[in-house]
C-alpha cells in the first residue's frame, strides 16, 4: 500500500462509547468492500501527542468514522492540524447502524476510483492498515472549543492537576493532557461557556455534541465553584498529596506548575483558598509536592470520610458532598 487510505476508522480503545452494533456494522461493510482503510486505535491519543502522521491522513478526501464533528474539529486543532471543510465525519456514537452503513456506502461510492483508472486490486489483508497505540495511556483529557471560550481562565484556576496553562499569546491551552485525572470532567462542568470538551465523556454536551439552548442556561452543568473551593477541594488535595508521595501522580516541577500559573493567587500560595484557613493551608503542602498530608483532626477526618476524596471513590474532584464510591463507578461505566 503506497498511499495512506482515505477511510479512517477510529477504534476508540477506551471507552467503547460507540454502540457495538454500529461499530460492527461498519466494520463488516469495510471488510466486505474492495476499499483501502486505516484503523487507528485511538484518535484522541494521536491528537494529544500531536502525532506527526496526522497531517498525512487528514485531507479533504478523508472519510472519518469517529465521533462528534465538533470534537473532531478541536481535537485536530489541538494537534495543529486544520479540519478541511470537505472532510466527511460519520458519527458512530449517534448514528444508527443502518444510517451509518448507508452514509459510508454513499461516501465510498462518491470516492471510488473511476473505471479503467488502472488502480491495482489488493488482497484483503493489504487493504486494512492498522495504527496501534504506542503505550497503555488512557487518552482522557479536555480540548477547548475556541469558538465558545471567552478566556475567563476559570478552568485553569480550578484544575488540581496542572492540565491548563497560558500559551505565548496569553490564551488558555491544554498544556499537559497526560496530567488529567481519568474520568474527571469537573472543569467542563464549571465552564460558563460550555467550551470544554472531553471526547471520551458519555454525557452531552461535554462529549462534544451540539450545544443546545438548554445547555446555554447551564442548569445541568453549573457548579458552585466557591463551595467546592471551600470544602471538597481540601479533601481532594489531601489525597493528592498522599498519592504523590506514593508515585501515583507525577508532581510537576517548579517550572511548569508553580502557584504563579494560577490567575487568582488569593491569600494562600495554592491559589484556591478564598480566605486564609485557620491552622494553615493544607493545599500549600499538597500542591508543592510535600509527602506530608495536612494534619488530621476528628473533625477533618469525618469531613474527609464523607466525601469521595477521603473514601473509596477514586474521582476525587467530581463528586458532591454525601456521595459514595458509586458516584464514580456509575459514571465511569456509563
Amino acid at each position: 500500500m503506497n498511499a495512506l487510505p482515505r477511510i479512517i476508522y477510529c477504534r476508540c480503545d477506551y471507552p467503547q462509547l460507540a454502540p457495538e452494533q454500529t461499530r460492527q456494522a461498519v466494520l463488516d461493510l469495510l471488510e466486505a468492500s474492495p476499499v483501502d482503510w486505516l484503523e487507528v486505535a485511538d484518535l484522541c491519543g494521536l491528537a494529544a501527542r500531536r502525532d506527526r502522521r496526522l497531517p498525512e491522513i487528514i485531507t479533504p478526501d478523508t472519510i472519518l468514522l469517529a465521533c462528534f464533528p465538533r470534537t473532531i474539529r478541536w481535537l485536530l486543532g489541538r494537534a495543529g492540524v486544520g479540519m478541511p471543510d470537505a472532510l466527511r465525519v460519520i458519527n458512530l456514537r449517534s448514528e444508527s447502524p443502518e444510517d451509518a452503513v448507508q452514509l459510508l456506502q454513499a461516501e465510498m461510492a462518491r470516492s471510488a476510483p473511476a473505471a479503467g483508472s488502472g488502480e491495482p486490486q489488493r488482497h484483503q489483508h493489504d487493504r486494512h492498515l492498522r495504527w496501534e497505540r504506542a503505550d497503555d495511556w488512557t487518552a482522557w483529557f479536555p480540548v477547548l472549543d475556541y469558538d465558545r471560550c471567552r478566556q475567563c481562565k476559570q478552568c485553569m484556576n480550578f484544575c488540581l492537576f496542572g492540565v491548563f496553562a497560558l500559551d505565548a499569546q496569553g490564551r488558555v491551552e491544554v498544556a499537559r493532557p497526560e496530567n488529567c485525572k481519568t474520568n474527571c470532567p469537573a472543569c467542563a462542568r464549571i465552564c460558563p461557556e460550555v467550551a470544554i470538551i472531553f471526547p471520551k465523556e458519555a454525557h452531552a454536551p461535554i462529549n462534544g455534541s451540539p450545544v443546545t439552548a438548554a445547555d446555554e442556561q447551564r442548569k445541568d452543568l453549573a457548579v458552585e465553584v466557591d463551595r467546592i473551593k471551600q470544602t471538597d477541594i481540601y479533601a481532594a488535595l489531601r489525597q493528592r498529596g498522599i498519592a504523590a508521595a506514593s508515585g501515583r501522580f507525577a508532581v510537576p516541577d517548579e517550572t511548569t506548575d508553580t502557584p504563579s500559573d494560577r490567575v487568582d493567587s488569593g491569600p494562600c500560595s495554592c491559589g484556591s483558598c478564598p480566605t486564609k484557613p485557620s491552622g494553615g493551608c493544607s493545599t500549600e503542602r499538597s500542591v508543592s509536592g510535600s509527602a506530608t498530608p495536612a494534619a488530621t483532626t476528628p473533625e477533618t477526618a469525618a469531613d474527609s470520610s464523607s466525601r469521595c476524596g477521603g473514601g473509596p471513590c477514586d474521582c476525587q474532584c467530581d463528586c458532591d458532598e454525601g456521595d459514595d464510591a458509586s458516584c464514580c463507578s456509575d459514571r465511569g461505566a456509563s
